[in-house]
């Protein structure tokens, strides 16, 4: 039967610095609770009741680290000894087709540190962009974790990112930039944001990205169709960022103006898709660098989640390399999302926020069926998620024997 143990909640200002004094414990002193992930799985009714009656008494039950408590940790003992105690892989294994990838960055450095370790690989590449307005503690464990492997590394370039501004997409540009200029030659680039989390091991990932290249994998749609019509005012009209008075995190979003804005530059069709894709480092680099895009993304930066529709767009350019692209025909597999107004097969076992998804325990199985290589939102609210899934990823993959 396989089984994590979970430690029970330290009351606030009693955390201790678990790592100083066992450095293999994974940062569990003491296991106090066994949740059967298998179980979770395959929808077993006692682990899910388990789980909801926790929930129900308002436990969290966690292992992201704390605020603050990254870089107290690293700077009590060592890189390696911090490396070591959260199980880091490190042999190689993908050195003939490292990857790149871009993470986004402003609050939950635990959280971060979780996504960041289930899929690194010493081949691979990582730029972390840190919300320029975030706090100097959580900036600091991000500072300290960086420092921490030669591939690991944040961005120059920090931008004051709101949601759905030209800034989200601003950031990623500067960690492409320097991804580009990095020793490691990528293959192709992954952006993410800190409530993803993979479904897929990373050796899954190289070989599907192997089995597709030169292609990329990005989300693209007529804004034509029906359900996508109500799009267009995203960019048909001028929108300014606007400060609201809410107990919300985002307290600065685009609002939009009575002003008309001008028809894209060079009479350009617009799509949409998802600001998270797969791209290819020649993709990358031509994006970057072309004319046209440039004069496009300048024209996007007034109006409403730019990010939304600059990669469908210029991924059907004649001359974007891969531009026979997955997600004309077949659907991109690169990010899953569950939204509120569109269900699939699969009801939400979390709870809904801003009608996305917050996966739950009782996700978990349908999850890792999916093709899916990774999904958002996850959150501590129920950790056993993000706890299974990781437990899942560090097994062995199964090797299947040919039978003639």
């Amino acid at each position: 039967m396989a089984s994590l143990f979970f430690m029970a909640p330290i009351e606030e200002g009693k955390r201790k610095n678990v790592t100083s004094n066992n450095h293999n414990s994974n940062v569990l002193e003491k296991p106090e609770l066994i949740i059967d992930c298998q179980g979770l799985i395959n929808r077993n009714d006692g682990e899910l009741l388990k789980v909801k009656k926790l929930q129900s008494l308002n436990k969290k039950y966690s292992l992201s680290l704390s605020e603050g408590e990254i870089s107290s940790s690293i700077a009590s003992n060592s890189c390696p000894e911090f490396v070591t105690s959260r199980n880091y892989p490190s042999s190689a294994s993908n050195s003939d087709f490292p990857l790149a990838y871009s993470l986004v960055l402003h609050k939950n450095p635990g959280q971060a540190e979780r996504l960041l370790r289930a899929i690194y690989s010493p081949d691979n590449v990582y730029c972390l962009h840190i919300d320029a307005k975030t706090p100097e503690v959580i900036f600091k464990d991000f500072e300290a974790l960086s420092s921490c492997f030669p591939n690991v590394f944040l961005a120059q370039k920090r931008k004051n990112v709101y949601w759905a501004s030209y800034e989200r997409l601003q950031a990623d540009f500067n960690c492409m930039q320097e991804l580009l200029e990095h020793e490691i030659q990528w293959r192709y680039l992954i952006n993410l944001c800190g409530e993803d989390f993979p479904l897929k091991r990373n050796s899954e990932i190289v070989s599907y990205l192997k089995s597709v290249y030169p292609k990329n994998s990005i989300e693209t749609f007529p804004m034509t169709v029906s359900w996508n019509l109500k799009k267009k005012i995203r960019y048909e009209k001028h929108w300014e960022l606007h400060k609201y008075e809410t107990e919300s995190e985002y307290k600065f979003h685009p609002m939009m103006t009575d002003k008309d804005k001008s028809p894209p530059p060079g009479g350009i069709e617009i799509f949409s898709g998802i600001a998270y894709n797969f791209f290819t480092r020649e993709f990358i680099q031509w994006a970057l660098e072309d004319k046209d895009v440039r004069e496009l993304i300048e024209w996007s930066k007034d109006t409403f989640s730019p990010d939304e529709f600059i990669w469908a767009t210029i991924i059907r350019m004649k001359n974007a390399p891969g531009n026979e692209f997955i997600g004309k025909s077949t659907e991109n597999l690169s990010r899953l999302i569950l939204w509120q107004n569109n269900v699939k097969d699969h009801e939400c076992q979390g709870y809904f926020r801003r009608n996305v998804c917050v996966f739950g325990s009782g996700d978990v199985g349908w999850l890792l069926r999916t093709p899916y290589f990774f999904a958002n939102k996850f959150d501590a609210v129920d950790d056993f998620a993000l706890q299974c899934l990781e437990e899942e990823l560090r097994k062995e993959p199964e090797i299947k024997e040919d039978h003639d």
